[in-house]
């Protein structure tokens, strides 16, 4: 059963339950004293990395979107989403026209330097939206996830731990853990609701003076 948690600096914290809610790369180690741990450890092991990488871009005029979030697939090259955010959030371009682009698996473009990954996003936005061909970037912001996602494999789903432990009180959640999305956002939320229902039964289960099955 569940007493609470050891901080790295030794603290303890006294708690009935607790949800490990971490990336999926920062859970080894913090369940050594769990039982079953070692399922769990094995699991992460095999999950593999797979990176994301954005790019922010002030532009000098609009590309010409239809709508505030466009979904590219096929053709030659790296580029996935594009989202106008100005339009996303209802707001009106003053100066300039803001602009992200994300590209998942973005194996080929990690290791490229910023400018590099700039004027590739920009190539590809000239390709697919003809307003853009003229368009200058005023100012561009990259951001690189190396470990945003973990690789969607044959046999990944059967390997992703469930959010009920072997421990009394200890549940788990995360994109990570074993819910009916793949490593999304979505699939985080399902982990969540799913672990709060499992710490609510546990301590019902605890007024009532019996363990949870």
């Amino acid at each position: 059963v569940v007493s609470g948690v050891t901080l790295a600096d030794g603290e303890k914290i006294a708690a009935d339950a607790v949800i490990c809610a971490v990336p999926v790369w920062s859970v080894k180690g913090l369940l050594d004293q769990v039982p079953g741990h070692d399922r769990i450890y094995r699991a992460v092991e095999n999950l593999t990395p797979v990176p994301i990488v954005s790019v922010n871009l002030y532009l000098d005029r609009s590309i010409g979107m239809t709508d505030w979030g466009e979904i590219l697939y096929g053709g030659e090259g790296v580029l996935e989403q594009v989202w106008d955010r100005q339009r996303m959030h209802g707001r009106e371009p003053r100066d300039n026209h803001f602009y992200s682009t994300t590209v998942s698996a973005s194996y080929d473009l990690i290791g490229k330097t910023n400018a590099e990954i700039t004027e590739i996003q920009m190539d590809m936005l000239r390709r697919y939206f003809p307003q853009a061909a003229d368009a200058e970037v005023v100012h561009s912001h990259v951001v690189r996830m190396p470990k945003s996602t973990f690789a969607q494999r044959p046999g990944t789903a059967g390997i992703r731990p469930d959010q009920r432990t072997e421990v009394d009180g200890l549940a788990l959640a995360g994109d990570w853990t074993r819910t009916d999305w793949t490593t999304t956002m979505e699939g985080a939320c399902q982990s969540a609701a799913r672990a709060v229902d499992i710490i609510l039964e546990h301590a019902q289960l605890r007024r009532q003076g019996t363990r949870q099955p």
